[in-house]
């Protein structure tokens, strides 16, 4: 059995293998994710790969600049031909948990405007359905917070504020972000709808119809992919 890091790496490197020169890339966040973008910087050095990249953090941003990854803003590009990121939790019906690195509201936005969409996990954040008790991260503008958790909190979720050391953690678009313990989710697409309509609410870490391809990287080793589409 090998380490869940090198579950990570695994699936990197299989989702790298789907780059190609001239693509614009949607550039994702957190760990996992992190992963994809050193190996593709080592690929842009050793072959001279056109890409750019659109990032979806400014975390994000600073690695691949460090990297020598080229990058351009969302609204400079014209179109983004495939999104790598990574998540929390998927399922077989290609819902996703995203938001640990703080930043699912500009992660969906990319997601949402890429031709294809490749999502990265290590096999212990896979399961059959979505359901039972999860934490799912909301994005809130920071004037009334307080009055929209209690709202949040009405919905029948355990709300807690984001916390960076001993102060409330901050967004890049400058909100605030409540993690949320739901201890009985049954449909988790009524779920995101109900929290989205909530006054206050940006965005939820609830992640519909934004995957076309999950690769998993395996305790033993091997990588599996779950493919919604063909295009991949």
């Amino acid at each position: 059995m090998i380490e869940q890091d090198q579950q990570k790496a695994n699936a990197a490197r299989e989702a790298l293998t789907h780059v190609r020169s001239g693509m614009v890339l949607g550039l994702g966040t957190g760990s996992t994710f992190n992963h994809f973008l050193t190996l593709l910087a080592e690929r842009i050095k050793a072959e001279g790969l056109n890409v750019k990249g659109v990032p979806t953090s400014l975390k994000t941003a600073r690695l691949a600049r460090e990297a020598g990854i080229p990058l351009i803003e969302l609204d400079e590009a014209s179109t983004i031909d495939l999104a790598v990121d990574g998540t929390d939790v998927a399922d077989e019906q290609f819902h996703l948990i995203k938001g640990g690195g703080g930043s699912l509201y500009r992660e969906k936005k990319v997601l949402q405007e890429a031709g294809q969409r490749v999502i990265l996990l290590e096999e212990d954040k896979f399961t059959t359905t979505i359901s039972g008790p999860a934490t799912v991260p909301v994005e809130v503008v920071p004037f009334g917070s307080t009055k929209t958790r209690r709202e949040l909190t009405a919905s029948g979720a355990d709300c807690k504020y984001r916390l960076d050391g001993e102060v409330q953690f901050v967004t890049d678009n400058g909100n605030y972000i409540f993690d949320c313990t739901y201890h009985d989710i049954t449909d988790i697409e009524a779920l995101h709808q109900k929290v989205k309509l909530m006054h206050g609410v940006v965005e939820t870490g609830i992640f519909v119809d934004m995957a076309d391809a999950l690769i998993i990287g395996k305790k033993d080793g091997s990588v599996e992919t779950h493919k919604r589409t063909l295009g991949l």
